[in-house]
């Protein structure tokens, strides 16, 4: 595999951070990791509109995200890339470890104050 320039691989760092910019599309998202969905399933699922919905998958599969399979008249999605997943799973813990050492330091800190 061709190793990217560093200006590209950013750009495309900036993609993937850019799928999780909105919480709707995290929420979505982790709706998928159980297995494949309608658009109102995951509509109905996320608490937002079919047409949000359907916007927000046209994002998500622009980015390689999510895949569609087209089941007599319902179309599937289902995740593109378990990597996503996985690399958001990471995020996560990053982000619950912070979140817990910053409320370790402000009990300290309140207990002290």
């Amino acid at each position: 595999m061709q190793k990217l320039d560093h200006n590209h691989r950013c750009e495309l760092l900036g993609e993937f951070f850019r799928l999780f910019a909105s919480a709707v599309r995290v929420k979505m998202f982790c709706c998928l990791k159980e297995g494949p969905l309608t658009v109102s399933q995951i509509a109905s699922q996320v608490g937002i509109a079919m047409p949000n919905a359907s916007q927000h998958l046209r994002i998500m599969r622009h980015l390689g995200a999510v895949r569609c399979a087209k089941v007599g008249n319902h179309s599937y999605y289902h995740l593109g890339d378990k990597r996503f997943m996985q690399a958001a799973e990471l995020i996560a813990q990053v982000l619950e470890q912070r979140h817990a050492a910053q409320s370790r330091f402000a009990s300290r800190r309140s207990a002290h104050g």
